[in-house]
Order: structure tokens, then C-alpha cells, then sequence
């Protein structure tokens, strides 16, 4: 029998914007009525949501398939920022019991949108959502990686996209790569933030061209290939190791 004690929701920064307001329910009711084939609802904000519900969905299923395997290992994130997707991934093995350490990976000093203390706002984030703090490594990408890796990896999610040049992007993905690479077990899931591909990927945009060049360019010579998720307006990708 299901414990219904058990917490259901995943939780993370800023999810309160994707909920309707009243008015907009009036008006979707209205719609309805009308049987129009349209809904309003909140706009999606690139500078400030991180993630979207189709992106948390996704999350969802990947890292439940790890947990209901039991693919050995542990739970890593490179590129963090304030904790959008930390949040959900702390949530999700939460409800599955833990016994994963997770690690988070970031400079923790680039800030942009609202964000004033990276950091400060990272740990207050997790408290918020009431996720457990990851193991928090500060530096950069290119000195953490892979020095302070797990030595077993179950599920890694890599968002390293900072603009620029995509073949700088592309460069930061493999080198994250031929660190987490070798460490995924058989089962093991590596999801790739901005994998986008033109004509497949449906709706989410192509910010960051570089995630899909480096994440190719890596597995050309590898069984595994990485696959485009629907993410709504933003797009991602994931690889399962053979």
C-alpha cells in the first residue's frame, strides 16, 4: 500500500510563476465555454525560469529509471547556478530514499538576473524547497573535472552553456564528458542541457548550439548516442550507457 505521508512534489525556485493566476482561469473557463483550442497561461521567462515542467517531467522519469535499477553510483550536476535543477534532482532522490550523495559542481560567482550572492542563493534555494544540501564543490568546470568526481557515476546532468563562442561550449562539454564518461556504469544516464536538434527538437530553441557539437562529438566513437527530449521552450537531451 502506498504511504500516503509520502511527499509527491517536486519542488524548485520559482515554480509559483508556471501556475495560473485567477484572472486566467476566469478567462481559460470562459475559452472553454467557447470551446476555444486555446488556453492562456504564464509566459515562459528565458532570463529567469530555469527550467520548465516538461524539463522537470523528464527529470522525473530518467532518475527514478536509475533509482529503480539500482545503477551503482552517485548523483553529480556540473554547472548548478542557484539550484533550479539541483532542486528537483535533490527532491527526486529524496523521495526515493536517498542513499546517493549528491554533488553539485559551479563557479558560484557568475551572477546574472536577481541573483546577488550565488552561493548564499544556491543554499537558501534548497532550504526553500526542502531538498538536503548537496556536496557543493566551488572552482571552475576545468579544475573540479575530474579531480573531484565521484568515482562511480549513476546519473549526471551537465549544464555548462555560458554564451560565446559555441565551439568554447562545445570544448567545456567534452572535456565534462571524458570526465563523467568513463565513471557511468552500465544503465547510467548523463542528460545534457541545450541539446537541441533542428527539425526534431519541438518548440525548444537552440541557445546554446555548443551542447549538441561537443555532446556528438564525444560519443562519435561510442555505442551511445545522445537523444532530444521535449522540454516545452527549452531544449535537452540524455544518453544511456551501454
Amino acid at each position: 500500500m502506498p504511504n500516503p505521508t509520502r511527499e509527491l512534489v517536486t519542488r524548485w525556485p520559482g515554480q509559483e510563476h508556471f501556475i495560473p493566476r485567477p484572472w486566467m482561469r476566469t478567462v481559460n473557463k470562459v475559452l472553454a465555454k467557447l470551446r476555444s483550442p486555446f488556453d492562456i497561461k504564464p509566459r515562459f521567462r528565458p532570463e529567469l525560469d530555469m527550467l520548465t515542467y516538461e524539463m522537470v517531467a523528464n527529470f522525473e522519469l530518467l532518475l527514478s529509471d536509475v533509482f529503480g535499477h539500482a545503477v551503482p553510483g552517485e548523483i553529480v550536476e556540473l554547472g548548478t547556478f542557484t539550484g533550479g535543477t539541483a532542486a528537483v534532482i535533490g527532491s527526486i532522490a529524496k523521495r526515493h530514499g536517498g542513499g546517493k550523495t549528491f554533488h553539485v559542481y559551479d563557479r558560484f560567482d557568475i551572477q546574472f538576473g536577481k541573483a546577488v550572492d550565488v552561493q548564499k542563493t544556491f543554499i537558501a534555494n534548497m532550504e526553500a524547497c526542502g531538498v538536503p544540501l548537496p556536496t557543493m564543490h566551488k572552482g571552475d568546470l576545468l579544475d573540479l573535472v575530474p579531480s573531484e568526481l565521484p568515482t562511480t557515476i549513476a546519473f549526471a546532468h551537465i549544464d555548462c552553456g555560458f554564451g560565446g563562442d559555441p565551439k568554447d561550449h562545445a570544448s567545456m562539454v567534452q572535456h565534462c564528458m571524458a570526465g563523467i564518461y568513463p565513471r557511468v556504469p552500465k544503465g547510467g544516464i548523463i542528460v545534457l542541457m541545450d541539446y537541441h536538434k533542428p527539425g526534431i527538437t519541438r518548440l525548444g530553441k537552440d541557445l546554446n548550439p555548443g551542447a549538441r557539437l561537443g555532446g556528438d562529438a564525444f560519443l562519435a566513437d561510442k555505442p551511445e548516442r545522445f537523444e532530444a527530449l521535449y522540454g516545452g521552450p527549452c531544449s535537452h537531451g540524455f544518453m544511456r550507457k551501454q
